[in-house]
């Protein structure tokens, strides 16, 4: 009999109640063979778990398999805690539901440690488990030197560990997962799913996720919302379809200040426009990036709002790399080209502040059309795109410093803005451009129209 070398619980585990004190032999050891010094050697006897849990329940790690043979939900008022050494081995395509609710919540807790952590694995080589689960806000999850590998087989985006916060993602972070030393590992697709607000709490320590599959929208090591990606702990990824962050909600407003953290993992904004912006305007929510950090674009960025007749919404970006560690704007193609993304529009963005950033393959069809005094014949796609007519706001030269804008498609910069009379101001001072496919800078728009004849300001 060998013993487990280590053992950690994957973040969504199906768990079933113990119906009877049935008593079956071990089929298989568990894959992974991590030493845990401190467990004891696996005794050849698995206990069956088929039944719902409603109150307090034990599973003990003393060297007994803990076998689920039939989906489990952990129900309003009940707990399932997974002492230190614990081995689960779920059936193929299980799940493990948390179902709280504000009166009665329902929890699990994995008390793995470092010398005696806690397994959850598949039940036969070559299949994978289903997911562990929590649906509602009261639905938490408390998970410590705990390994979960195998699952995913029907999960959310096959993922081994799926939460949903049930909260409005552009402005909650719900925190429901507490995470120290959690590992998830070959799952079936993405690796940790956290829907509608679902977040991670403020003590969480370390997660890593590795070894995740699947096909197109199922492949990222984690998809979380856009206001709790702020609470991501420190991660370690890698060997997944694609090692990075996606984050999804739809249509995706940031309506609350934001930090996404440099991380060493490529944030995906996927699919939609991103816009940061609180509709009713009582907020000016700031996204604020760590040097360092890579993001990743379908559609543009789109910072604040303001149209004639409507409550102006502002927004801010703060963006401030460094020389060592700059912050990339980019493409989310795998083989990238010039007009991938639109790039970023700083619409209604007073105090935003761009330094050392890469602005790269944008310049792709924005939609916009402004009256501004851009060459004719030419679109307002440009990598970074700023101002509207009729607003207020317009950029200084230093908001915008150690810039570089590569590979655009259309022009460098649109400045999109409307003044009294010149052309101005000139933002290319701290502005490098490569590859740009129109102006360095457009001209403005203008009260007495384009004087001159229109054109580039800055070729």
């Amino acid at each position: 009999m060998s013993r487990l070398a280590r053992w950690f619980l994957p973040f969504s585990v199906v768990v079933f109640a113990c119906e009877s004190p049935d008593v079956e032999p071990l089929d298989n050891a568990p894959d992974a063979a991590v030493a845990a010094a401190g467990c004891p050697a696996l005794n050849g006897q698995e206990l069956a778990h088929q039944n719902d849990i409603t109150t307090a329940e034990t599973w003990p790690g003393d060297g007994t398999v803990h076998r689920i043979t039939f989906g489990i939900t952990i129900r309003p008022g009940g707990s399932l805690t997974l002492a230190p050494c614990t081995v689960v081995k779920v059936n193929s395509g299980l799940v493990l539901t948390v179902s709280g609710t504000p009166t009665a919540p329902a929890k699990l807790v994995s008390l793995g440690t470092a010398a005696r952590p806690v397994l959850i694995t598949s039940a036969a080589p070559g299949q994978s488990w289903g997911t562990w689960r929590g649906l509602t806000p009261e639905s938490t999850f408390e998970l410590a030197y705990t390994t979960l590998e195998n699952g995913g087989n029907g999960g959310v985006h096959g993922a081994s560990l799926s939460l949903r916060g049930n909260g409005p993602p552009e402005s909650a972070a719900i925190p429901m997962l507490k995470a120290d030393h959690l590992v998830i590992k070959d799952s079936a697709g993405t690796g940790l799913v956290l829907e509608s607000g679902a977040a991670f709490t403020a003590d969480s320590t370390e997660v890593t996720v590795t070894g995740g599959g699947g096909s197109e929208n199922a492949d990222h090591a984690i998809e979380i919302t856009p206001i709790a990606a702020g609470t991501l702990p420190a991660l370690h990824v890698s060997g997944n379809a694609h090692d990075a962050i996606r984050i999804t909600a739809g249509s995706l407003y940031i309506s609350r200040d934001l930090t996404l953290k440099n991380l060493g993992v490529p944030y995906y904004f996927y699919f939609d426009r991103v816009r940061i912006t609180d509709m009713s305007g009582g907020v000016t929510p700031t996204l604020t990036i760590q040097a360092g950090v890579e993001l990743r674009f379908d559609d543009y960025l789109e910072v604040g709002f303001a149209n004639p007749g409507m409550v102006s919404q502002p927004g801010r970006l703060i963006a401030v790399g460094t020389a060592t560690q700059p912050i990339i704007f980019t493409s989310s193609k795998t083989t990238r080209a010039a007009g991938d993304w639109p790039g970023i529009w700083l619409f209604n963005a007073a105090g935003s502040r761009l330094e050392n950033v890469h602005i790269e393959f944008a310049g792709g069809s924005n939609g916009i059309v402004s009256a501004n005094c851009r060459p004719t014949g030419t679109s307002d796609d440009a990598a970074l795109f700023i101002g509207s007519k009729g607003h207020s706001y317009i950029p200084a030269a230093s908001d915008l410093v150690g810039v570089s804008i590569s590979n655009s498609k259309g022009h460098g910069i649109n400045a999109m803005w409307e003044t009294s009379g010149a052309y101005a101001p000139d933002l290319t001072s701290g502005v490098s451009f490569a590859a740009i496919n129109g102006c360095r800078q457009t001209k403005n728009g203008t009260t007495t129209g384009c004087v001159g004849g229109a054109g580039c300001a800055v070729p």
